[in-house]
């Protein structure tokens, strides 16, 4: 899945995205980061509260808006490794659909499955939303140098999300809630990763994969489907 050099070099669309990326990145880190602008942190990522009083385009904006450098460049190589094939492959049009789709999607589940006061910045939800674009039209094919398949890692990436996602002890789910408590004791930042926006991009990639897939209409379907229609 590693993309080629060709790939990279073609891949125009998916540079700009990781450019404005950086840019924000820049300007928001100038200013002291989410310590010194906590407002616009509050009003551009996902949060359940503000996004009920109104300011509904946080599940598009939180895209944008990353907590730290560390965590852009985490998402900036997964972005640039997956959006070079989709644009090379599938073209400029599919990979701002996945970028959307992905966004949206991990936005939604944030919104339904982290309680109040939950925010949520970053692109991890179009990562994951790509990732399984990818798994799911190609299951056979191996990534980067894991020694499974891609449909096993995609299957893997969303359960482990969905499990990770029920586990958060402030769900108060039970039984779950408990091993969540003994999870975060060995690694007390566990809920701190968007685990619900994972699993709401990975969903997102799954469904976009799909409807690429679906049986497409030929001229031939159609002539079939119009003398049936004559015969009756």
């Amino acid at each position: 899945m590693v993309p080629a050099a060709h790939s990279l070099g073609r891949a125009r669309w998916t540079w700009l995205a990781l450019a404005v990326l950086v840019l924000v990145q820049s300007y928001v880190a100038s200013g002291g980061g989410f310590a010194e602008w906590t407002e616009i942190f509050l009003c551009f990522g996902v949060s359940r509260d503000e996004f009920l009083s109104g300011r509904v385009w946080q599940l598009v904006t939180h895209f944008f808006l990353h907590g730290n450098w560390s965590h852009l460049f985490t998402n900036a190589v997964i972005l640039l490794i997956l959006a070079a094939r989709i644009e090379d492959i599938l073209g400029r049009n599919m990979l701002f659909l996945s970028l959307l789709c992905g966004t949206v999607g991990g936005g939604v589940l944030h919104l339904l499955l982290v309680p109040p006061g939950g925010l949520l910045v970053g692109a991890s939800g179009a990562c994951m939303a790509m990732l399984l674009l990818f798994t799911t039209i190609s299951p056979q094919s191996r990534v980067f140098f894991l020694p499974v398949s891609a449909g096993n890692l995609g299957l893997g990436v969303l359960i482990s999300s969905l499990l990770l996602s029920l586990l958060n002890p402030l769900l108060g789910l039970p039984f779950l809630a408990r091993i969540g408590a003994m999870a975060q004791s060995f690694y007390p930042d566990l809920f701190q990763i968007g685990h619900a926006c994972h699993l709401g991009g990975s969903v997102a990639g799954i469904l976009l994969a799909r409807w690429l897939m679906r049986r497409r209409v030929s001229l031939a379907d159609l002539q079939r489907a119009r003398m049936n229609r004559e015969k009756h």
